[in-house]
């Protein structure tokens, strides 16, 4: 039997999420049945906003500009607010509204756990993108750097035995005046 592929991150992305993607609008009915239920507290509400708010504002942690990313934390921002208000419902109330939307008790929390295994796929890809193009740089600077360096050193040499010094550090070549004092400029270099 040959040895299968490990799955793209594509198919890995589409693998974790479609599951959750196909829950999204149970979760807005969630959303909008706990916000309307009267029973539901300020605070709770409150709660409801922030992360509704949250996901729709162009400023937080991670912004929508970073693929896949951007969006995977609005969606986590809005399903543990969904998660932390049932929390704090009475079990047959939370069990009323999950069933009335046609979500299972657990699901919500496999649905986090789902969303930070994508968010996980995505920083490993990202990091793995962000080594190859450090290592291509590395190896296209060292070459540019090293040819950099020979001729950096050479026109220092060159200046430097001008001067009537083989080296900053180094005696005045006989036959030549001394060097200036360390803090005066050169005048011969002006």
């Amino acid at each position: 039997m040959a040895d299968e592929a490990p799955p793209s991150l594509l198919q890995g992305l589409k693998q974790t999420l479609m599951p959750v993607a196909g829950r999204l609008p149970a979760y807005t009915r969630l959303l909008a049945r706990l916000y309307r239920d009267p029973a539901t507290s300020r605070r709770q509400r409150l709660w409801l906003a922030a992360g509704l708010g949250y996901s729709l504002s162009p400023v937080d942690l991670i912004p929508g500009l970073i693929p896949g990313l951007g969006q995977l934390d609005d969606l986590y921002a809005v399903l543990s607010t969904l998660n932390r208000v049932l929390g704090q419902l009475p079990p047959e109330r939370r069990g009323a509204h999950l069933t009335a939307v046609g979500l299972d008790p657990l699901v919500l929390e496999e649905d986090l756990e789902r969303i930070r295994a994508a968010m996980g796929l995505l920083v490993r890809a990202g990091l793995r993108g962000a080594g190859r193009a450090l290592a291509w740089t590395l190896r296209q600077t060292g070459a540019l750097g090293g040819a950099t360096l020979r001729l950096g050193w050479r026109a220092a040499t060159r200046l430097w035995r001008r001067t009537g010094r083989t080296r900053p550090d180094a005696r005045p070549v006989p036959g030549t005046s001394q060097p200036p004092e360390p803090h005066q400029p050169d005048p011969r270099l002006a």
